[in-house]
Protein backbone atom coordinates (compact mmCIF):
# COMPACT_ATOMS: atom_id res chain seq x y z
CA UNK A 1 0.00 0.00 0.00
CA UNK A 2 1.59 3.41 -0.75
CA UNK A 3 1.86 5.48 2.13
CA UNK A 4 1.35 8.74 0.47
CA UNK A 5 -1.92 10.31 -0.55
CA UNK A 6 -0.82 11.38 -4.25
CA UNK A 7 -4.59 13.50 -4.65
CA UNK A 8 -3.93 15.87 -1.63
CA UNK A 9 -0.40 16.26 -2.73
CA UNK A 10 -1.79 17.33 -6.30
CA UNK A 11 -4.86 18.95 -4.19
CA UNK A 12 -6.88 17.55 -6.86
CA UNK A 13 -10.27 15.19 -6.19
CA UNK A 14 -10.05 11.18 -6.89
CA UNK A 15 -11.97 11.81 -9.95
CA UNK A 16 -9.57 14.62 -11.59
CA UNK A 17 -9.15 13.93 -15.42
CA UNK A 18 -5.60 13.92 -16.72
CA UNK A 19 -6.09 17.21 -18.27
CA UNK A 20 -6.90 18.80 -14.54
CA UNK A 21 -3.90 16.23 -12.88
CA UNK A 22 -1.48 18.15 -15.89
CA UNK A 23 -2.57 21.51 -15.05
CA UNK A 24 -2.42 21.23 -11.03
CA UNK A 25 1.45 19.61 -11.34
CA UNK A 26 2.41 22.40 -13.78
CA UNK A 27 1.07 25.21 -11.09
CA UNK A 28 2.85 23.32 -8.98
CA UNK A 29 6.13 22.79 -10.96
CA UNK A 30 6.31 26.29 -11.57
CA UNK A 31 6.47 27.31 -7.94
CA UNK A 32 8.37 24.39 -6.34
CA UNK A 33 10.83 23.80 -9.30
CA UNK A 34 14.04 23.70 -7.58
CA UNK A 35 16.33 25.62 -10.58
CA UNK A 36 13.55 29.04 -10.66
CA UNK A 37 11.91 28.93 -7.12
CA UNK A 38 12.56 31.33 -4.49
CA UNK A 39 10.48 28.85 -1.72
CA UNK A 40 12.07 26.87 1.19
CA UNK A 41 12.34 23.71 0.94
CA UNK A 42 11.43 23.87 -3.00
CA UNK A 43 13.46 21.06 -4.11
CA UNK A 44 12.23 18.05 -1.46
CA UNK A 45 8.29 19.45 -2.71
CA UNK A 46 9.51 19.45 -6.24
CA UNK A 47 10.10 15.56 -6.02
CA UNK A 48 7.08 14.84 -4.16
CA UNK A 49 4.78 16.49 -6.85
CA UNK A 50 6.95 14.96 -9.25
CA UNK A 51 6.30 11.87 -7.73
CA UNK A 52 2.59 11.93 -7.82
CA UNK A 53 2.33 13.50 -10.73
CA UNK A 54 4.26 9.96 -12.27
CA UNK A 55 1.82 7.93 -11.00
CA UNK A 56 -1.43 9.94 -11.62
CA UNK A 57 -0.53 10.75 -15.22
CA UNK A 58 0.20 7.37 -16.48
CA UNK A 59 -3.05 5.42 -16.56
CA UNK A 60 -1.98 2.43 -15.78
CA UNK A 61 -0.12 3.34 -13.01
CA UNK A 62 -3.18 5.30 -11.27
CA UNK A 63 -5.18 2.49 -11.74
CA UNK A 64 -2.34 0.07 -9.62
CA UNK A 65 -2.28 2.73 -7.00
CA UNK A 66 -6.09 3.42 -6.75
CA UNK A 67 -6.08 -0.21 -6.44
CA UNK A 68 -3.25 -0.68 -3.72
CA UNK A 69 -5.10 2.16 -1.64
CA UNK A 70 -8.47 1.23 -1.56
CA UNK A 71 -8.49 -2.87 -1.92
CA UNK A 72 -7.06 -4.83 0.65
CA UNK A 73 -4.89 -7.36 0.06
CA UNK A 74 -3.99 -6.35 -3.38
CA UNK A 75 -0.59 -7.67 -4.46
CA UNK A 76 1.18 -7.59 -7.76
CA UNK A 77 3.49 -10.01 -8.65
CA UNK A 78 6.39 -8.12 -10.78
CA UNK A 79 8.54 -11.41 -11.28
CA UNK A 80 7.35 -11.85 -14.52
CA UNK A 81 9.80 -14.13 -16.56
CA UNK A 82 12.06 -12.72 -19.69
CA UNK A 83 11.23 -8.82 -17.89
CA UNK A 84 12.78 -6.56 -15.37
CA UNK A 85 11.50 -3.17 -14.44
CA UNK A 86 12.44 0.26 -14.37
CA UNK A 87 14.46 2.00 -12.20
CA UNK A 88 12.76 4.18 -10.21
CA UNK A 89 10.66 7.30 -11.18
CA UNK A 90 12.60 10.07 -12.30
CA UNK A 91 12.96 12.00 -9.10
CA UNK A 92 16.39 11.98 -8.97
CA UNK A 93 18.52 15.07 -8.28
CA UNK A 94 19.87 16.28 -11.79
CA UNK A 95 23.42 16.63 -11.61
CA UNK A 96 24.65 20.21 -12.85
CA UNK A 97 27.89 18.58 -13.95
CA UNK A 98 28.78 15.91 -16.85
CA UNK A 99 27.69 12.35 -15.42
CA UNK A 100 27.67 8.73 -16.94
CA UNK A 101 23.77 7.60 -16.43
CA UNK A 102 22.31 5.76 -13.63
CA UNK A 103 23.12 1.83 -13.69
CA UNK A 104 20.30 0.49 -14.48
CA UNK A 105 19.64 -3.51 -13.10
CA UNK A 106 17.49 -6.31 -12.94
CA UNK A 107 17.41 -9.98 -13.28
CA UNK A 108 16.54 -12.32 -16.22
CA UNK A 109 15.91 -15.98 -15.58
CA UNK A 110 15.79 -18.59 -19.10
CA UNK A 111 15.48 -22.33 -19.73
CA UNK A 112 18.92 -23.86 -20.99
CA UNK A 113 16.46 -25.29 -23.80
CA UNK A 114 15.15 -22.35 -25.15
CA UNK A 115 18.89 -21.56 -26.01
CA UNK A 116 20.37 -24.49 -28.01
CA UNK A 117 19.36 -23.67 -31.38
CA UNK A 118 19.51 -19.76 -30.52
CA UNK A 119 21.84 -18.03 -27.73
CA UNK A 120 20.09 -14.60 -27.74
CA UNK A 121 17.89 -13.22 -25.69
CA UNK A 122 16.20 -10.14 -26.17
CA UNK A 123 14.22 -8.03 -23.10
CA UNK A 124 12.30 -5.42 -22.72
CA UNK A 125 13.21 -2.66 -20.06
CA UNK A 126 11.75 0.83 -18.79
CA UNK A 127 15.70 3.32 -19.17
CA UNK A 128 15.54 7.01 -18.69
CA UNK A 129 15.91 9.56 -21.65
CA UNK A 130 16.76 13.12 -21.45
CA UNK A 131 14.10 15.38 -22.60
CA UNK A 132 14.99 16.70 -26.22
CA UNK A 133 13.47 19.99 -25.70
CA UNK A 134 15.98 21.72 -22.35
CA UNK A 135 18.35 18.52 -22.83
CA UNK A 136 17.65 16.78 -19.42
CA UNK A 137 17.33 19.56 -17.16
CA UNK A 138 13.90 20.91 -16.35
CA UNK A 139 14.17 24.14 -17.60
CA UNK A 140 14.97 26.56 -20.62
CA UNK A 141 16.85 29.98 -20.97
CA UNK A 142 15.00 32.84 -23.01
CA UNK A 143 16.65 35.92 -22.32
CA UNK A 144 18.70 35.17 -20.08
CA UNK A 145 15.90 33.89 -17.27
CA UNK A 146 15.02 30.25 -16.64
CA UNK A 147 11.60 28.65 -17.50
CA UNK A 148 9.78 25.66 -16.85
CA UNK A 149 10.19 23.20 -19.84
CA UNK A 150 7.06 23.19 -21.55
CA UNK A 151 7.48 19.64 -22.60
CA UNK A 152 8.50 17.93 -19.99
CA UNK A 153 6.99 19.78 -16.99
CA UNK A 154 10.18 20.35 -15.70
CA UNK A 155 11.03 16.45 -14.90
CA UNK A 156 13.54 16.79 -17.12
CA UNK A 157 13.61 13.12 -18.07
CA UNK A 158 11.23 10.15 -19.67
CA UNK A 159 10.91 6.89 -19.22
CA UNK A 160 11.50 5.20 -22.56
CA UNK A 161 10.50 1.71 -23.14
CA UNK A 162 13.73 -0.31 -24.89
CA UNK A 163 14.25 -3.68 -26.31
CA UNK A 164 18.19 -4.95 -25.46
CA UNK A 165 19.56 -8.25 -26.65
CA UNK A 166 22.49 -9.99 -26.05
CA UNK A 167 23.88 -13.65 -26.32
CA UNK A 168 24.48 -16.25 -23.71
CA UNK A 169 28.08 -17.82 -24.15
CA UNK A 170 28.94 -19.26 -20.91
CA UNK A 171 25.88 -22.02 -20.59
CA UNK A 172 28.08 -24.10 -17.76
CA UNK A 173 27.22 -21.43 -14.71
CA UNK A 174 23.41 -21.27 -13.71
CA UNK A 175 23.79 -18.04 -12.29
CA UNK A 176 25.90 -15.30 -13.99
CA UNK A 177 26.27 -11.13 -14.11
CA UNK A 178 25.90 -10.00 -17.74
CA UNK A 179 27.03 -6.02 -18.49
CA UNK A 180 25.48 -4.31 -21.45
CA UNK A 181 27.88 -1.10 -21.15
CA UNK A 182 26.21 2.07 -22.44
CA UNK A 183 23.44 0.84 -23.27
CA UNK A 184 21.02 2.04 -20.16
CA UNK A 185 19.80 5.54 -18.67
CA UNK A 186 21.02 8.43 -20.87
CA UNK A 187 24.03 10.19 -18.80
CA UNK A 188 24.35 14.03 -17.77
CA UNK A 189 24.77 17.42 -19.51
CA UNK A 190 26.32 14.93 -22.40
CA UNK A 191 27.74 12.66 -20.23
CA UNK A 192 27.46 8.86 -21.74
CA UNK A 193 24.54 6.51 -21.09
CA UNK A 194 24.93 4.29 -18.48
CA UNK A 195 25.43 0.24 -18.15
CA UNK A 196 22.84 -2.30 -17.59
CA UNK A 197 23.58 -5.22 -14.91
CA UNK A 198 21.82 -8.28 -15.26
CA UNK A 199 21.35 -11.48 -13.16
CA UNK A 200 21.13 -14.51 -15.69
CA UNK A 201 19.87 -17.28 -14.27
CA UNK A 202 19.45 -20.30 -16.07
CA UNK A 203 17.52 -23.47 -15.57
CA UNK A 204 18.15 -26.60 -16.28
CA UNK A 205 15.52 -29.57 -17.21
CA UNK A 206 14.58 -31.69 -15.26
CA UNK A 207 15.84 -35.11 -14.92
Amino acid sequence: MYEKDYYKILNVAQTATKDEIKDAFRQLAKKYHPDISVEKNAEVKFRKISEAYEILSDDNKRFEYDQLNFVEDYQVDYASEGQIFNSGYLLKKIPKKMKKGPLLTGKVKAKLTSLLFNSAISINLFIEENCSSCSGKGYVIFNKKKYLCDNCQGLARFEVEKTVQFNVTNFKETKQIIILKEQGNDGYNGGPKGDIKLKLILKRNKS
